[in-house]
C-alpha cells in the first residue's frame, strides 16, 4: 500500500546528510510522531490484528508493548477480557488492561481487517476468528478447514428453524394467524421466551474446560456466552438466532 510506510524513515531521508545528528533526528521524529502513530494504529493494529500475544498477568510489560486482552490464569478467566488490543503506556506487572493508568485501548476488534479478506465464507471465518481469539497457552484451540473432515475446537452447528415466522407474547393485542384445519402452527411460532423449544439458526459449541474457565469469573453471570457473543455478533446476520453451549 502506498500509505504503509515508516514516517521516521521518511523524516531521516528529507534531512540533509550532514545534519543527520541525533538531536536533529529526534526533533524530526517528534514532528512526524502523530503521523507515525496513525500509521501504526491502522496498519499494525487495526489491519493486522491477531499477531499480538494474549495478556499475561505475570509478565513484566514495558512501554509500547501491545497485547490482546484475553487470558486464562490456571484455567480460570480473569481480568477485563474485552478481547480488544491494548498498548502499554507505563511499565507494569500485574495491572490488567482495564487500568487506564497503564494501558491504552487501541482498537476494539482484535481479529484484524486483513483476516476478513483471507476467508470469504462467514461460517469458516467465524470459526477461525473464535478459535484464534480465545486461543491460550493453557487451553490451546485449533481451527480446521472443513476439507480435513475434522471440526474445529470451537465449531458451529447449523440448525433447522422449524417455524419460519414468529409472533410475540400471548396477549389480547398480539397478532394472530388463521388457517384452515389448524395448520397455522406450520407457519407461525411462539416467540414467548418462557415457551419451550424456541429454535435457533445455529449453535456455537465451545470446549467445556474453556467454557467453565470463563464462567468461573462469576457465579451469577454467564461470562462465557457474553464473551463468545462479542465475536459472534460481529458476524451474525440480522434476524438470525443463535446460542452458545459447552460440549
Amino acid at each position: 500500500m502506498n500509505y504503509n510506510f515508516n514516517f521516521n524513515t521518511f523524516a531521516e531521508n528529507i534531512v540533509p546528510t550532514k545534519h543527520r545528528l541525533p538531536k536533529m533526528l529526534a526533533w524530526f521524529y517528534a514532528i512526524v510522531k502523530p503521523l507515525q502513530w496513525l500509521r501504526d494504529w491502522f496498519f499494525d493494529y487495526t489491519v493486522d490484528g491477531l499477531i499480538y500475544d494474549n495478556f499475561d498477568i505475570a509478565t513484566n510489560y514495558t512501554v509500547g508493548t501491545v497485547v490482546k486482552n484475553f487470558y486464562l490464569n490456571a484455567g480460570t478467566f480473569e481480568g477485563n477480557g474485552d478481547l480488544a488490543i491494548y498498548i502499554c503506556v507505563q511499565n507494569t506487572t500485574g495491572e490488567t488492561c482495564d487500568n487506564t493508568d497503564f494501558w491504552y485501548k487501541i482498537c476494539d476488534d482484535s481479529i484484524g481487517l486483513s483476516k476478513y479478506n483471507l476467508i470469504d465464507s462467514k461460517v469458516i471465518l467465524l470459526e477461525w476468528a473464535l478459535n484464534n481469539v480465545f486461543n491460550t497457552t493453557q487451553i490451546p484451540l485449533t481451527f480446521r478447514q472443513p476439507a480435513t473432515g475434522l471440526r474445529s475446537d470451537i465449531y458451529i452447528e447449523t440448525k433447522t428453524v422449524q417455524n419460519p415466522f414468529f409472533v410475540g407474547y400471548i396477549e389480547a393485542e398480539s397478532g394472530s394467524a388463521v388457517y384452515e384445519n389448524g395448520e397455522a402452527i406450520d407457519f407461525v411460532g411462539n416467540e414467548n421466551p418462557t415457551a419451550a423449544g424456541v429454535p435457533f439458526d445455529y449453535i456455537v459449541w465451545v470446549p467445556q474446560n474453556l467454557y467453565d474457565g470463563m464462567d468461573a469469573m462469576s457465579a451469577s453471570t454467564d461470562i462465557a456466552k457474553t464473551q463468545v457473543s462479542k465475536i459472534v455478533d460481529k458476524f451474525n446476520l440480522g434476524g438470525m438466532k443463535y446460542d452458545v453451549q459447552p460440549y
